[in-house]
């Protein structure tokens, strides 16, 4: 891969036209507008989606049902607008975004039975809570020991700056939530950097 191929908001940009056609549930629309809205007041909300394409600021401020499968294209221009106007480049704060949804979005009683059945349960459930959320693509987890296990994304691929730190900061809420402490969850390869799959190294205590 060449180093001019490279850019750290999207990653190898030769992917971008497979990862346009990817889709996401609504409710990724959603968690992003009370994000925002958070952070910005709702006429600040409004500031920022005046800067997008009709087709971004209508999925922002009007989306379809959480349960609808919709276009990736829209979110990927609002995320893109988010590094720049709020993170000061830094996709890296995406992590907390991810892990603030991902609290959001699991319900209570969820909750409860995750903290029962441990660490396992999410493990055995990474591939089918991704595959909810996403399309194509299957988020597999391998247990390697009581405290350690490896992800793997397969049949999908998604910008670098999801890889690197949407999944890292979205598996870590879910093993904290099982009862995990001290997750730490690490992008060891990546198909943005020539690996033929997405990988993670999974340790807590």
């Amino acid at each position: 891969m060449t180093a001019t191929k490279f850019d750290p908001r999207v990653g190898d940009e030769r992917l971008l036209p497979t990862i346009l056609q990817n889709e996401v549930k609504a409710l990724g629309y959603e968690g992003r507008a009370r994000y925002l809205e958070r952070r910005l007041g709702a006429e600040g909300l409004q500031r920022f989606a005046s800067r997008l394409s009709p087709a971004a600021r209508d999925a922002l401020l009007r989306p379809p049902l959480a349960s609808a499968w919709v276009s990736f294209a829209p979110m990927f221009e609002i995320e893109q607008a988010m590094i720049e106007h709020l993170m000061g480049g830094d996709p890296s704060q995406f992590k907390t975004l991810a892990m603030e949804l991902a609290r959001e979005d699991v319900p209570t009683v969820y909750q409860f039975v995750l903290k029962l059945a441990g660490p396992s349960l999410v493990l055995k459930r990474l591939s089918v809570m991704y595959s909810a959320r996403v399309r194509p693509g299957h988020l597999v987890a391998e247990r390697l020991s009581e405290r350690e296990a490896t992800g793997r994304l397969e049949g999908g691929v998604v910008p670098y700056y999801t890889c690197e730190h949407n999944v890292a900061g979205w598996i870590t809420v879910g093993l904290e939530l099982a009862g995990a402490k001290d997750v730490e969850v690490r992008q060891v390869d990546c198909q943005h950097r020539g690996a033929s799959s997405c990988r993670w190294s999974v340790r807590w205590r």
